[in-house]
């Protein structure tokens, strides 16, 4: 090999590892200015009824999980984050019912039957006749209980099992998808220089002759990195199916391991 050669390869490989190193978290590099602050639902102590609900469930109060708040309430119905860990995955036709905080993978990232969130976005809630703000919001607080920046790194979602069926079988308010439908979990941020900024994860993309690949059923990673420095993050759905009365498809939604870093 000549010497050019061997120089180039030295070269690439330095620039693929700069990155990660620059990247890196890790308290043991005394020049770091961040730390990793990760949402762990299964260290948050939460409690769960026989149903694997959070027994918060039905109540108007926010869901917490270590330092971070998530938005959620009651109307004789529960809206935003709600906190689970059912493991049925069956099909429940004909009602929306006790069934909507199941998930598809029948439990958490971590595996079967461990906790997770699902989201709710009620768009009632977001207008003049529910509450004031966002039904799925997410934000980080201080110990005196100020809001904290920080700076998204990724999420785990996935489908609930209602919207799932929903999709794939239809029923009295929603349509079956068909090719070319979709449906879209928007995130949204305010931006440390008060703007704000949105990525997009697809939950349903009904491209392709293998209608296998149509829906998420699993746990997936939705890269949140190009948000950068933010002060909250808020969850909204969009879909194919949509009438004069607004989204057809249930807005129901899965989260788990938000990976966050903040300033030291």
């Amino acid at each position: 090999m000549t010497s050019a050669k061997r120089l180039y390869r030295f070269a690439l490989a330095a620039a693929l590892v700069a990155p990660a190193i620059l990247s890196s978290c890790s308290d043991d590099e005394p020049d770091n200015k961040y730390e990793e602050l990760n949402l762990d639902i299964d260290k948050a102590g939460l409690s769960f009824n026989t149903d694997d609900l959070w027994t918060g469930w039905n109540k108007n109060e926010p869901l917490k999980i270590g330092d971070f708040t998530l938005s959620h309430g009651w109307a004789g119905y529960a809206f935003g984050f709600t906190a689970a860990k059912i493991t049925d995955t069956q099909n429940y036709p004909g009602s929306m019912p006790d069934h909507q905080f199941a998930v598809m993978p029948g439990g958490g990232s971590k595996g079967t039957g461990t906790p997770y969130v699902v989201g709710y976005w009620d768009t009632y809630q977001e207008t003049a006749g529910g509450q004031v703000g966002y039904t799925c919001e997410i934000t980080l607080n201080n110990p005196d209980g100020t809001s904290r920046p920080f700076y998204p790194q990724s999420i785990k979602v996935t489908n609930t099992c209602y919207t799932y069926y929903t999709m794939l079988e239809g029923n009295d308010f929603a349509k079956k998808f068909e090719e070319g439908d979709w449906l879209r979990l928007d995130v949204t941020a305010r931006t440390a220089s008060g703007g704000t900024e949105r990525l997009s994860f697809y939950l349903a993309d009904c491209k392709g002759p293998d209608k296998s690949k149509w829906f998420v059923t699993d746990w997936e990673t939705f890269d949140l990195t190009k948000l950068g420095k933010v002060s909250n993050l808020v969850f909204q759905i969009s879909s194919s199916d949509t009438g004069a009365f607004g989204i057809n498809t249930p807005t129901y939604f899965a989260i788990d391991d938000l990976r966050t870093v903040v300033d030291k």
